[in-house]
């Protein structure tokens, strides 16, 4: 699971920004609601649309500060 990627950035969506796949939530929304002391359940609330595995997939990344992979796009 470690190398699952549900990260993309694609120019055509939210100009390039990672976002998760298949959605316009940013990464930076989630990461940033996570450092900021919510938790993944609360985050996905939230946002709905962003499964509730993928987001305790980033807390975990996060808390051992690992990276996290995405699929880049260009045109």
């Amino acid at each position: 699971m470690s190398d699952e990627i549900f990260i993309v950035s694609d120019p055509e969506i939210c100009h390039g920004k990672p976002v998760i796949r298949g959605t316009r939530v940013p990464v930076s929304v989630i990461i940033g609601m996570l450092k900021n002391g919510y938790t993944p359940k609360e985050v996905h609330e939230e946002y709905p649309s962003v499964s509730l595995h993928i987001i305790e997939t980033i807390y975990k990344k996060l808390k051992k500060g690992e990276k996290l992979l995405a699929e880049v796009k260009v045109s």
